[in-house]
């Protein structure tokens, strides 16, 4: 995870941020500024209306060390005001024009993320330079983004939870470990420097990172929806407390399953996937609801497309007979 550091105080950006931030921005206005292909990664995960913010180019490698799942937070006179995350990005002078007009008559704001869950904060600079380790007379220069013990110093005081810190775990491995395949990630995460609870959001953020690699967008291997990589999870297939330690290492363990419903529908044992891949009813369907089972009619009988019979299947038989108490 990464934690950027946004001032907002200077006249320009007070204007932006009643432009984008006080007032949502209507996607058709980005339309003709972007690839097709980026307008349609961001309407899946920002919608037709969303916020949005753009940096100069002189901090592009900054903004690009930023992916949607991360946090930012925005700073003005003393004090921090808005804790919002990055949805999506995307670099494009014409769109930023559109939006913003010109910084100088050379310059826009060019590098752009998008934001999601905007929440006003009072955070004095004071905690905050504590929490770094900062003198408490630090004065808040200029865009930034932190990682490593420093995101998560930041997380903390944010009290940003637990699940939403996944993504960006990176953060806690070496360059050589980065090197290293996901799989072989996977097999060699006992070598790290750091806690248990941090092993377990690297693991995860390893899955996540075979699921959907920096995409904004992924597929429900359940319901087939595409959705925002935010409202997907890499759910285990196999219950991770039943897994040993090999099956916990295998990529194949976990597959994309959708916070709308999906999840918990097959963590659960309302649905199975049998041995041909096709979904369907679960043992737990005997407790049904009218609106459980208009959830669960619409899945019956659809391909699971995490199944593979050389890698998957062996999960997925095992979720059918624990759910089926054999």
């Amino acid at each position: 995870m990464h934690v950027a550091v946004q001032p907002c105080g200077n006249l320009p950006a007070q204007l932006n941020y009643i432009k984008t931030i006080d007032n949502l921005v209507n996607a058709e206005r980005l339309k003709k500024h972007l690839k097709p292909s980026e307008y349609d990664s961001m309407l899946a995960s920002c919608g037709e209306n969303f916020n949005v913010w753009g940096v100069l180019k002189g901090h592009q490698k900054k903004w690009e060390s930023l992916n949607p799942g991360d946090f930012v937070i925005f700073y003005k006179s003393g004090k921090f005001i808005l804790k919002a995350k990055i949805s999506y990005k995307v670099r494009s002078f014409s769109a930023a024009k559109e939006i913003w007009g010109m910084y100088d008559e050379n310059e826009t704001w060019e590098c752009l993320y998008f934001l999601d869950g905007l929440e006003l904060i009072d955070l004095p600079v004071r905690e905050y330079n504590k929490a770094m380790g900062y003198k408490l007379n630090n004065v808040v220069q200029g865009f930034d983004v932190f990682r490593e013990e420093k995101a998560q110093a930041l997380a903390e005081l944010l009290a940003i939870p637990e699940d939403d810190l996944s993504d960006g775990e990176q953060a806690s491995m070496s360059s050589d470990f980065l090197k290293l395949s996901l799989a072989e990630q996977l097999k060699n995460i006992n070598s790290l420097d750091v806690s248990y609870k941090r092993k377990s959001r690297v693991e995860m953020g390893i899955f996540r990172r075979h699921l959907f690699s920096n995409n904004a967008v992924g597929r429900c291997a359940i319901c087939g929806g595409n959705f925002p990589t935010g409202l997907l999870i890499a759910a285990h297939i196999k219950k991770r407390a039943k897994c040993d330690d090999e099956q916990k290492r295998d990529l194949n363990v976990v597959m994309p399953a959708c916070k709308l419903g999906c999840d918990a529908l097959f963590e659960d044992g309302y649905i199975v996937v049998g041995d041909s891949g096709d979904i369907e009813i679960g043992s737990k369907l005997k407790k049904i609801t009218s609106g459980l089972s208009e959830k669960v009619t619409f899945l019956i009988g659809k391909k699971c497309e995490a199944f593979k019979k050389n890698t998957t299947a062996p999960y997925f038989d095992w979720h059918r007979r624990y759910h089926a108490g054999i």
